[in-house]
């Protein structure tokens, strides 16, 4: 069950949307506690489903396909294509309204072949009426970039020191512009090379450990990765900058081009 926010509570979901994997140690004196009543906050913030955080790949960085698709459910089978959907991971956003018998999924697949087969899957449940998909043409802003606004700004400037996730740099994906459009002088704009380096080999399975646990420790994720825990380091850095920052936390807005009339 969820329940009310205080002021501190705010104040560490905020926190945590600035540096989701800095330690508590590091977290604590921004909002003068102690690291166990701060982990015991959030822990208690978890188990009831008030705040979390979550993983997924960076659309303009990996090249993956996302799209937005609006599900008609049949009449008293909502809950059960919900939890269908639930169950889905390459479902990465779930909207159910108040009323009414439909959803709206936020899907991410690695391209437009995958897209179909899983609009053919979705479509195939015994629940589901009909749907219509919209490819997401580009990504205006991460919701990863929004902020609670409880910080104040040298509580702010701490938090982004612990961080070490630089600001996303702009980046254009093969789905941000129709082939004509190219600059004078210049390749088409949608094949201009990314600015991050490219997903490790092991990507998917270091994605899949975060998304159960966002805050796991590096050595229990080099184990998860069937390597060897990095040696300890020194305090000052033992926040570290692995997983790779361009791995945003939360949901994303997007704007979308319809796929059909």
């Amino acid at each position: 069950m969820q329940q009310k926010l205080d002021e501190i509570d705010l104040q560490l979901v905020h926190l945590l949307q600035i540096a989701p994997r800095a330690s508590w140690a590091g977290l604590a004196p921004i909002l003068g506690l102690s690291p166990s009543a701060l982990a015991a906050r959030w822990r208690r913030l978890e188990r009831s489903g008030t705040a979390w955080l979550t993983v997924h790949a960076d659309q303009a960085v990996t090249g993956h396909v996302s799209a937005i698709v609006r599900v008609e459910c049949r009449p008293g089978t909502r809950a059960a294509v919900r939890e269908a959907c639930i169950d889905d991971p390459r479902i990465v956003g779930i909207d159910e309204a108040s009323s009414g018998s439909e959803l709206l999924l936020t899907t991410m697949v690695s391209d437009l072949h995958e897209l179909s087969d899983h609009l053919d899957d979705v479509e195939s449940w015994s629940g589901v009426r009909r749907l219509r998909a919209s490819v997401v043409h580009d990504v205006l802003r991460a919701g990863s970039n929004w902020r609670l606004g409880h910080l104040d700004a040298e509580q702010t400037a701490a938090a982004a020191a612990l961080s070490r996730i630089p600001s996303t740099p702009v980046v254009t994906s093969p789905l941000a512009a129709p082939p004509h459009a190219t600059p004078a002088g210049g390749a088409p704009t949608g094949s201009m090379p990314l600015l991050m380096p490219p997903m490790p080999p092991d990507a998917g399975a270091l994605a899949a450990l975060l998304t159960r646990d966002a805050r796991m420790p590096i050595a229990d994720l080099a184990r998860g990765l069937g390597g060897e825990p990095p040696r300890p380091r020194p305090a000052a850095t033992s926040t570290g900058s692995w997983p790779p920052a361009h791995w945003p936390s939360g949901a994303t807005s997007r704007t979308t081009r319809p796929t059909g009339p």
